[in-house]
């Protein structure tokens, strides 16, 4: 009677293992893609500070300095160049691919990916042209203007 009991709660702990188990296998190898990007998204969240703090005064109560608004942009220096570095742009548009086709880039021939990977560097290229158009737009610069500065820096 004894190990008749024992047995079915060895049974009942086994299985419990065996689902654990299971559970974790899943994880760990059938939903890895899933649970790494919503763990790189965790990293990408957005969020707005409020920095209007007033301005600092002296003590017989002048402006010394006032907050104003103001974008900073960071532009990778292989972009400033021109024309771009073509090693940069086929590293970018080769990750553009990867992220695109996901699993499915693993599984495609080295001449197809080489293929893939060629096509996007226009596409690259034309978004770091857009790059410079916006820019102008969000500082209210003219394009002269930001095209200058990338000149200086150069």
């Amino acid at each position: 009677m004894f190990e008749r009991r024992l047995k079915i709660y060895l049974l009942i702990m086994a299985a419990g293992v065996c689902g654990l188990l299971c559970r974790a296998a899943q994880l760990q190898f059938f939903q890895r893609d899933y649970w790494r990007r919503e763990a790189a998204d965790t990293l990408k969240k957005v969020r707005y500070l409020d920095t209007d703090r007033g301005p600092i005064l002296d003590c017989k109560g002048r402006e010394l300095a006032v907050d104003r608004p103001c974008v900073d942009a960071c532009v990778d220096y292989r972009a400033i160049v021109f024309p771009a570095d073509p090693k940069w742009l086929q590293g970018i548009a080769g990750d553009r691919v990867k992220a695109r086709l996901g699993d499915a880039w693993t599984h495609t021939a080295r001449k197809q990916r080489e293929k893939l990977r060629d096509a996007e560097i226009p596409r690259v290229q034309d978004d770091v042209n857009a790059m410079w158009d916006k820019l102008a737009e969000v500082s209210g610069r003219s394009r002269e203007e930001i095209e200058q500065v990338r000149q200086a820096i150069l």
